[in-house]
């Protein structure tokens, strides 16, 4: 072996050796496994608010919290607090045409009476008796399953954050894009149906989102709604004394009416919910 040969080896070997140096200082990678706003890869479903991150979760009325978040397979959802066993509904209400004035029917303490530019097209509802996800036809609802992926953890957990009582309740749950189908409205004076859009990853439509909890049957109380009063009114997460935004504990006055909606310009992957979704003011009809 000549010279320089050697040389060149040696010089080889020590180069692998500082990079097999490198990267032992680097940090391990974390185990859990998250969905940054849509990172491509799915959340975990332990029950615990650490399966999202800070970026992922939202203030809703009366102290409570919920969740959000998407990949190109799952938009991924958490309630924060509420009663104390889990009995209350948590509810999620989806718009995939928001700004258009669709026929109202109201939901499990759900209301879009005046506000029908932010009608509803589709409605999750978990609770202690009963569990479904449905779509909207014209003014009635279809069960599209009863069998949705959700975990609830009633004991709640040390990871939810500062604030949190160790008996607040932590429920979540994960949807599928390809459930969103078979909404649709009548056409006025025609036989022929309105399809209301499905939300196939990816569209780049927007889409916006309620999030809620109630009970009652069959005129529901609502409360801890998100988003919170009306962005111009209070600070989001209170329960003003004269609240005039979306439904908080008993000072909303009936019918609990949606006034606001989270709306997020498309299913954009790399991007923080809480930055990439904004809070819409509804127009009275």
């Amino acid at each position: 072996m000549s010279s320089m040969n050697r040389t060149l080896r040696a010089l080889l070997a020590s180069g692998v050796a500082v990079l097999m140096a490198f990267a032992a200082m680097l940090p391990a990678a974390s185990a859990r496994v998250v969905a940054t706003g849509g990172t491509g890869t799915a959340i975990r479903l332990t029950g615990k608010c650490s399966d999202f991150l800070p970026s992922e979760r939202f203030p809703a009325n009366d102290g409570y919290y919920t969740y959000l978040s998407w990949n190109k397979s799952y938009v991924y959802l958490g309630w924060l607090g509420g009663d104390t066993y889990g009995g209350d509904n948590r509810m999620a209400a989806f718009d995939l045409n928001p700004g258009k004035v669709d026929p109202v029917q109201n939901y499990a303490g759900g209301y879009w009476d005046k506000h029908p530019s932010g009608m509803a097209d589709y409605i999750l509802q978990l609770s202690g008796s009963y569990k479904a996800f449905d779509s909207r036809q014209d003014t009635t609802w279809h069960v599209l399953t009863q069998h949705p992926t959700y975990i609830e953890n009633v004991n709640g957990s040390a990871t939810c954050g500062k604030g949190v009582l160790a008996k607040d309740v932590f429920e979540e749950a994960q949807i599928p894009w390809t459930m969103f189908r078979g909404a649709f409205d009548k056409n006025p004076g025609q036989s022929v149906n309105y399809t209301v859009p499905s939300k196939t990853y990816p569209n780049g439509k927007p889409w916006a989102l309620y999030m809620w909890y109630s009970y009652g049957y069959p005129s529901a109380t609502s409360y801890g709604a998100m988003p919170g009063s009306h962005p111009l009114e209070t600070k989001i997460g209170a329960c003003p004394a004269k609240n005039t935004g979306n439904p908080c504990s008993q000072k909303s006055p009936a019918p609990y009416e949606f006034k606001v909606q989270l709306r997020c310009p498309g299913v954009k992957l790399q991007v923080s919910p809480n930055a990439y979704c904004k809070n819409t003011v509804l127009p009275v009809v």
